[in-house]
């Protein structure tokens, strides 16, 4: 059985395969069984120096979490913003000329962390640079019925703790690329 990698949406009609590419369609003549590849890998854990590797495509400023397959900044801005400028400041971010960056959810913030370990809470092998990170980094996501406006916070530098502050407070901001953000 062959298994093939495709990047777009595939569709199986017989023994023929449409495979959509942005604004192309490819028709595949196929032959046996195709099998989808899902390279998610949230039904695993991977704990040892195989979860992160640093991508010399993004000149060596970005990681990916080969857990989640998120892509994260490998060092998190030194600049603290308040919540709305850390959205934005994320929507402009641009690492090895590529763009699609975003402020990451409490979902995705606390998936890096390990709650064995502190001064960082996060795994052993990790390759971030956290030396710009003076205090929690935003999440996307804002705390629900909560006047004036919170936003869950991640401390990635010493408990590992989930908080939340206001949104008129200054944090670090960390970004990610990947995923499905926000907004689903």
């Amino acid at each position: 059985m062959a298994n093939y990698l495709f990047r777009g949406r595939a569709s199986c009609l017989g023994s023929m395969s449409r495979v959509m590419l942005g604004l192309f369609t490819l028709w595949l003549v196929v032959e046996g069984t195709v099998d989808a590849i899902d390279l998610r890998s949230w039904d695993r854990k991977i704990n040892d120096d195989t979860r992160f590797r640093v991508l010399s495509e993004f000149d060596n400023d970005a990681v990916l979490d080969r857990e989640t397959q998120l892509v994260w900044h490998r060092t998190p801005d030194a600049t603290k913003r308040v919540w709305g400028a850390a959205l934005s400041a994320c929507y402009g971010y641009r690492v090895g000329g590529r763009g699609g960056w975003r402020l990451p959810t409490m979902e995705e913030l606390t998936s890096l962390i390990d709650p064995t370990r502190t001064h960082p809470p996060l795994p052993l092998a990790h390759p971030f640079n956290l030396s710009n990170v003076t205090g929690d980094v935003w999440s996307a996501t804002t705390t629900p019925h909560v006047d004036p406006p919170h936003a869950f916070t991640q401390d990635v530098i010493g408990t590992g703790f989930l908080g939340g502050a206001q949104k008129k407070f200054a944090m670090n901001t960390w970004c990610v690329r990947g995923g499905q953000g926000m907004h689903g």
